[in-house]
């Protein structure tokens, strides 16, 4: 029998009256590479954003490595190692390569952001907290010098 790390079962979402993601149901089985593709509109970030937890699943389920995940959120999945990462390519155009490492670092632990611009998440680890003003955590985790 193969070994799924990701099953995703009649699982869908709608914005109002325009359904986004129809009764989509796949699996991943552990140790293969596995795309998801489709036309603009046809619903990919809609569903990686319901396996991440940043839209909570509501209709069908998600199980990540054997652990139901549907409806959690996303800081609950990411404690499970199953993360969304996003391209921002505009918005670093302007930083050197190193304030761009510095700020993948940050953004790795938020150890660098202050209390006053984070989300605290049940816990006092700093891998815990969550940006709530991404502009004011960029700021802060860019110019924060290591001495």
């Amino acid at each position: 029998m193969p070994d799924s790390v990701l099953a995703i079962d009649h699982v869908s979402h709608s914005f109002g009256g325009l359904k986004a993601v129809d009764d989509c149901s796949f699996t991943v089985e552990r140790g293969t590479i596995t795309a998801l593709i489709g036309p603009n509109g046809a619903g990919k970030t809609t569903l990686v954003n319901l396996v991440s937890g940043a839209i909570a699943c509501r209709k069908g389920s998600i199980v990540f490595d054997g652990h139901a995940i549907s409806g959690r959120p996303s800081y609950q999945i990411a404690q499970r190692r199953l993360i969304r990462s996003f391209q921002i390519s505009r918005e670093l155009g302007s930083l050197t390569v190193l304030e761009t490492t510095s700020a993948a670092r940050a953004f790795s632990t938020l150890s660098s952001v202050p209390r006053s611009v984070a989300k605290r998440r049940g816990s006092t680890s700093p891998r815990r907290w969550e940006c709530s003003k991404p502009s004011a955590c960029m700021r802060s985790a860019t110019s924060t010098r290591r001495t």
